[in-house]
């Protein structure tokens, strides 16, 4: 069972604002991060089962059998109750941000498995080992805060996981 935390944050974590994540965007453009130092990226994550894709698969814009996923929560509930509690896959998200930005980051919590972070095709992260091979899987909590890239307007963050 995989359970995801994400979240946008800045110099410092005190002030919160929530913003939906919705059929795989989270725009931002219009938040006041003046006012405004870290939110939550909960809502509909893109979420692709049993495949681990990166912004190169996206690019050639191939149906992949796209369903979506709440984050925080576990893949395996909702409407995604059919798909097993343990394997690889997946999560998709576009963001939406003001160019202006200064030090964007991401935040992740509570992925109490093996997982990749890649922004706009970047590899930010690599914790654990993720495969489709149950033996050559290692598994790795950890926490991470990931800078992404500035001077954007778009970030693209693919994060595979398995479990």
């Amino acid at each position: 069972m995989c359970l995801l935390i994400l979240m946008l944050s800045l110099n410092s974590l005190h002030t919160l604002e929530s913003i939906t994540v919705v059929d795989g965007v989270a725009d931002l453009s219009h938040v006041d991060f003046k006012t405004t130092e870290s939110i939550p990226l909960s809502g509909d994550w893109e979420f692709y089962w049993d495949q681990l894709l990166q912004s190169s698969d996206f690019q050639k814009k191939e149906i992949f059998d796209k369903k979506t996923a709440k984050v925080p929560g576990a893949w395996s509930v909702g409407e995604n109750g059919g798909i097993p509690s343990q394997g690889v896959a997946t999560y998709h998200l576009m963001i939406v941000y003001p160019k202006t930005l200064k030090d964007p980051a991401i935040r992740i919590q509570n992925v109490s498995t093996a997982y990749k972070v890649y922004a706009n095709g970047q590899l930010l992260a690599d914790v654990g080992n993720i495969t489709k091979k149950a033996s050559d899987f290692i598994n790795e909590e950890k926490l991470s805060i990931l800078a992404l890239p500035s001077n954007a307007e778009t970030i693209e963050l693919i994060i595979q996981v398995g479990n």
